[in-house]
């Protein structure tokens, strides 16, 4: 699940990232980051309705980074565990919420926004923040599109697959 940044017209990268996933066989599905309350409500659903099937992945860019945090601890209060959340350049909230497993924080050095992420009380899960810093080539408008970040995820995906076998619930 990819989450979009403002007015849902920036962020295409997450548009990009998502036909890479479904072109390897994932489910991905790209929304405006405003949604992210209705998304938690449906994979919390599904998860009880033993629907889902991991590894289950939140992605999001700028806005829709900080609502990626938000799904990942909603879902994380009501025991659903995201496997990885992955954030590109989020830019209010610096502190993630119990819930993700991983969490993978891709963030400019360059710009006003990049921020390593922190956890919140009660987070037992792993942070990498990642710097990008690539001169003038990084920043908060390109980094949801950069390829080389976008194989890291895939790569990252594909190794939480091959973990373990897919066992629907929560």
């Amino acid at each position: 699940m990819l989450l979009r940044g403002l007015m849902n017209i920036f962020s295409t990268g997450m548009d990009s990232l998502g036909a890479k996933l479904h072109q390897a066989g994932w489910h991905a599905t790209v929304h405006n980051h405003i949604a992210w309350n209705e998304l938690a409500d449906a994979l919390h659903t599904a998860a009880h309705q033993v629907q889902l099937c991991g590894p289950l992945v939140v992605v999001g860019h700028s806005l829709g980074g900080d609502d990626a945090i938000r799904l990942s601890g909603n879902l994380g209060t009501r025991g659903v565990e995201v496997d990885m959340l992955v954030t590109f350049d989020p830019t209010l909230l610096g502190a993630v919420l119990p819930g993700p497993r991983l969490v993978v924080n891709y963030f400019q050095t360059t710009g006003l926004w990049g921020r390593q992420l922190q956890p919140s009380a009660g987070f037992t899960g792993r942070i990498e923040n990642v710097p990008v810093d690539r001169g003038l080539m990084a920043n908060h408008f390109t980094i949801d599109k950069d390829p080389v970040l976008h194989a890291d995820v895939l790569a990252r995906i594909t190794t939480l697959a091959a973990a373990g076998p897919c066992v629907p619930g929560i």
